[in-house]
Formats: structure tokens, sequence, C-alpha cells
């Protein structure tokens, strides 16, 4: 385990056929620099009999780059003085350098020679052209280019003690970590070999307290001095994020946002990452890893985390694809796209065309755009996913596609369905503040109001020739609110729900992306906000509710969300099914919702007269037999 930990990268030992088992090369460590010049340093037992010293350079492809051949000149190893260490330099042209992008990796062969040119003893190792420095109060440079860390803290408290058992956890970390798109894996406690060298070939950084063990040089290990001034900024909030900006120090967020739980969807992770990207200073962010950082344990969380740290991101509008790319080295030619165009009819859903296309020429921090070519008749979502030159996915979005027609049907006056004759006005903002008891200034409780005077929502019921209710509808408000919308009273015998929407988890202003465009079941217990609906089916014990949204307001919630977690910091009024103009955003465990970001603060709705929202509904009402 020590001669592995002494090595940079070093993946396989050879036995040699007819050396003398007493001849052994116990330890090889490897340092190369951007320039092309490199050291290779061999640790042996005993220097007897050695005549000459070989050194073998291979590149990436296998083939051979640099050759040296050497009388063998040995030093006393002073780790160990019964021991002998022997140096080499070599040089390569042009060499290709590591990076998270691109961990090209290098190998190295030494051989012990007789005086007669018989080989003593070999071994094999692999290393890489890089350099990573903290530099005190700038930042984290790798190959002379600032870089942040995209950080989740190892998903372990211990690591396995069999070595077979320890390689597959290591592997299977690797594999999450790389899924969210994350570049780093944080460790608080000592760091298996096997990690470190599968993170040297994920292009994962690899740090935190445990990485001080340690030995060798690897590309992968990001490490600093006390002298580089290096700041750990626990918890922060995004006004604490905003202020690294202004700092000198070096900062590193850990852990990152820990309040992303109740609510899921990496609330406030967008706007935070965002300001950590702004901050010159700011080495990256660290998030927790409280139940393990698995794709099944974070579910559509993890789908959030993975899209806002995509090395690409995208955007659609008028048949175009808009990219960004975030890479650090790799233009944006090198990823390739494939889309979708998808309807979804009562079960399942139907690809209407689909086809691929290489993504566009930009540079590292370029935008590239690409037009589609039309879309199907009935269209309802497009499906977007971009892959790496490698073939893996970064990530996959989901953008709605609706045309909303007016609706012409004849109509005349009705009394609605059962269950639906009062529409409540909602509306409401937080109200006062206090402190928890870590000292911090919380919001309170959110209080909502039911129909203020200077407000209302007013309300036309008919009844198509087909029996669909027609509900026409138009709010009017003039307060400062994060919560504006109309809702029906709760709907207590209701089932289950199925919707064509956003999905499957619950929504907030602070978070509404991150969840795909489809077809979603869920139990009527699980309720809460869903973005972008078309249509919103509620089975009760009496029948079934289908609202189809056809203009207005697209934000539906079957019922109030509630759960231990939420009430404690967002108590609504109960109210059913309804659509929203405004939803609030969401908090956490350390944090009020407006400490997550603009998004997350109180938004301001001014709308009177001939500006107010209004919208149409068809509901239809089917009993149960």
């Amino acid at each position: 385990m020590d001669s592995l930990r002494n090595i940079l990268l070093l993946v396989l030992s050879v036995s040699v056929p007819g050396v003398a088992a007493a001849m052994e090369i116990f330890r090889m460590d490897a340092e190369a620099n951007p320039d092309g010049s490199g050291e290779v340093a061999c640790f042996v037992d005993s220097e007897e009999g050695v005549s000459k010293i070989r050194l073998v350079v291979s590149g990436p492809d296998g083939a051979q780059v640099a050759r040296v051949e050497a009388p063998a000149e040995f030093s006393v190893n002073w780790m160990k003085p019964e021991t002998r260490k022997c140096e080499m330099s070599f040089s390569v042209r042009q060499p290709v350098l590591w990076t998270e992008e691109t961990p090209v990796l290098y190998g190295a062969r030494v051989e012990l020679l007789g005086a007669g040119g018989g080989v003593l003893a070999a071994r094999n190792g692999r290393f890489a052209f890089f350099s990573i420095e903290m530099r005190a109060d700038d930042g984290l440079y790798l190959n002379g280019q600032k870089i942040r860390l995209r950080g989740i803290n190892a998903p372990v408290s211990s690591w396995p003690e069999d070595p077979e058992t320890r390689t597959a956890k290591c592997r299977s970390v690797v594999k999450d970590v790389r899924w969210l798109n994350a570049n780093a894996i944080w460790c608080t406690n000592s760091v298996p070999d096997e990690l470190v060298d599968m993170c040297d070939e994920a292009g994962l950084f690899v740090s935190g307290p445990g990485v001080s063990d340690v030995h060798g040089r690897h590309p992968c290990v990001v490490t600093w001095n006390r002298s580089d001034g290096v700041e750990l900024v626990r918890s922060p909030a995004y006004g604490t994020l905003r202020g690294l900006a202004k700092k000198r120090q070096v900062a590193i967020a850990v852990p990152l946002l820990p309040q992303q739980g109740e609510g899921g969807l990496a609330a406030g992770l967008a706007e935070c990452w965002a300001r950590i990207r702004m901050a010159p200073r700011c080495a990256g962010g660290i998030l927790e890893a409280r139940e393990g950082w698995t794709a099944e344990s974070l579910g559509v969380q993890g789908s959030a985390i993975r899209e806002i740290w995509s090395p690409v991101s995208c955007s659609y509008a008028d048949r175009t694809l808009t990219f960004s790319n975030w890479q650090r080295v790799l233009p944006l030619d090198t990823c390739s796209c494939t889309w979708q165009a998808l309807a979804y009819p009562e079960r399942g859903e139907t690809v209407l065309a689909e086809g691929s296309t290489p993504c566009p020429s930009a540079g590292p921090g370029g935008l590239a755009q690409v037009k589609l070519p039309p879309m199907p008749s009935g269209t309802q979502s497009l499906r977007v996913v971009v892959c790496g030159r490698s073939g893996e996915a970064f990530c996959t979005w989901s953008f709605h596609i609706r045309a909303k027609a007016p609706v012409k049907w004849p109509q005349s006056g009705c009394v609605p369905p059962p269950g639906l004759e009062e529409a409540y006005f909602l509306a409401g903002a937080r109200t006062n503040r206090f402190r928890n008891v870590r000292g911090r200034v919380m919001q309170s409780p959110e209080l909502y109001m039911f129909s203020p005077e200077n407000g209302g929502v007013d309300v036309t019921w008919g009844r198509m020739a087909d029996g669909t209710y027609r509900m026409d509808y138009k709010l009017t408000c003039r307060e400062r609110v994060e919560l504006l919308g109309f809702a029906f009273p709760r709907i207590e015998d209701a089932v289950s729900t199925r919707w064509l929407g956003r999905g499957p988890e619950r929504t907030w202003n602070n978070r509404l992306k991150g969840q795909q465009f489809g077809l979603w079941n869920a139990k009527a217990s699980e309720g809460g906000f869903h973005a972008d609906v078309e249509w919103f089916e509620i089975e009760t014990a009496r029948g079934t509710y289908r609202f189809t949204v056809v203009s207005g307001p697209d934000t539906f919630a079957d019922c109030v969300p509630h759960s231990g977690g939420i009430e404690a910091y967002c108590r609504m009024p109960p109210f059913g099914p309804g659509l929203f103009v405004r939803i609030p955003g969401i908090g956490g465990d350390d944090f009020a919702a407006n400490e997550t970001g603009p998004s997350g603060g109180i938004s301001s709705v001014n709308i009177i007269g001939h500006r107010a929202i209004s919208g149409t509904v068809l509901v239809r009402w089917t009993p149960r037999p």
C-alpha cells in the first residue's frame, strides 16, 4: 500500500522473468511539467550488480516518445537509509497536458540493467504533464488557467478494508460524481490509493483534509499551504457569496447550500454558483453529502445539480437551440447533440421526429446556435441531449412547446362542477423575521391572506356542447406579494393525481428548472406546485376532475404543499387545485428562501385594470359509475 502511495498513478507492477527475487524497484515517482521536462526517481533495496538504468516513456496511444539510458548512479534514500535512490531526467516534445476535460496520462517503464545488458528489475507506472497551484490572494490554477472546484464531499464515512470491496466503492463514487457533472471529490478522511488513481484517469480533483497523507505528484490532488491564505466559508448564504467578490482572500464554500433538501431541485444553487463564478477569488464550492450522493438517491434533485453544473448549457426558442460552452479547454464542436419532438397521448409518449447534429463551433466561454427543422404538428415538447467527445451525456433538457389557440366553442352560463362552487383569491408574503438557535436571522413562516379588499378574482362559468365546463377568470391585485393566484376549496377525498407538465416533484419560485416535461403520476398527499402544465387530473372517491389550461398562467397546484419540514417555514392556508402567477421560494434548515438569491425573494406584483391577469381553463367532471 505504501509503495502505491508514492508513485504517480501507478497501475501495474511488473515481475520480469529471470530476475532475482532480491532485486526490486519497490517505488517509483514521476514528475513532469507543462514544458515537457520531467524526472523519474526509482527506489531499490539493493544496487548490487546494477550497471545501467533505462527509462522508456510512452504516449497516451502507447507509442514511445522518449528513451533514456545512462550509467546507474545511486544515492542514499534518506527516508529509508537502507535503500538506494536513482534519478533520471527526460524530455517530451509538445506534450498533451492533463486537464479535467482531457485527463491524458503517459506511461513510464524503468529497467535496471546488469553488466551484460540483462534486465535485473523493472517497474511500470503512469504520470501526467501538468502544473497545479493555489495562488495566494488569487485562486486555484491548473496549467496557468484559473479553475473552480464543483465538489461533492465523499459520500462515505470510512472506506472498506477489503481491497476488492474498496475498489468497487471507489469506482461507484467516481461514476456518481461524474454523473452530477462535478469535477471534485472532497475528502475529510484518508483517501484510498484506488480513488486517487481513478480520479487521475477520470479528470476529477481530490481535495480536503484527507489528501494530506497522499504521497507522490498526482494531477488530481489539490492542496495548499497556510501561506496561501485559503478560507473555508461555512454554509454561506447568498449575501455572503456576493461579498466574496470584494475580498482578497481565496475562499472555498464548504458545504455549499445545505438548505436544498426540502423542496428539492437544488433551490438556490443556480444563483449561488453564478455568484461563485463572478467572485474572482472564490476557488469553488462543495455540496454536502447527507445521505449519499448517488444518482438513485438524489433523484430529481441530482438532475437539477447535473443541469446547473453541466459543461454545456442549452436553451430553445423559435426552432433555435442556443448553446453556452462552459468547458475550460475543449471547443463546443467536440460535443454532439440529439433531439426528439414528442407528443403525449393519454398513456406514455410518442416520438414524432428525431435527429442528431454536431454542436456548432464555439470556444470555451462562447455561444453558438443551431436551427432545427420545423417540428411536426402536435409536438408538445422538445427533448435535447448533449454528449461530450467520449459519448457520455452531459445533461438532458426538456422544452415545452405549446400552441395556445383561443377556444371558440359555444357556451352558456351554468353552475360550476360539484366541489368547485367557490374560487378563492390567494395573495400573500412573509411578515416578520426572527433568529434561530445558531444566531442567524431567519424569515418567519409565511402567512397568506384570502381575498384582500384591494384585489380579487372574477370567474365566469359556461358549458360546452360536449359537457366540458369552461372557466374564464381575471385576477386583479395591488399587493407586493410572492404568491398570487386563485384556487378552489380542498378536495378532501382525492386519491391520486396525473398531469402533463414538469415533474415529478413540486417546484418553487427559486427552482423552476431541473425537471422533465412529460406524463407524471403521484399520490394526492404529495401535492404541490407544478410548472408548464397543459392538463391536470385529480381522481377522487366520487369521480375524476380534469383541468386543461387553455390560456393564462400554467403553474398548477393540486393542493397546498405540506410535510413536516416544509410547514415549519412555509405555511400556507389550505386550498385545493388552482392556478398561480407567482409562487413562493423555498428555504431550508439553515436559510430562508430569500437568502438563497434574488429568485427566492419577494416579487413585486402590481396589476390593475386592463393589465390584470386573465385566462381560460376547461374542466371535465366524470362521476364514478
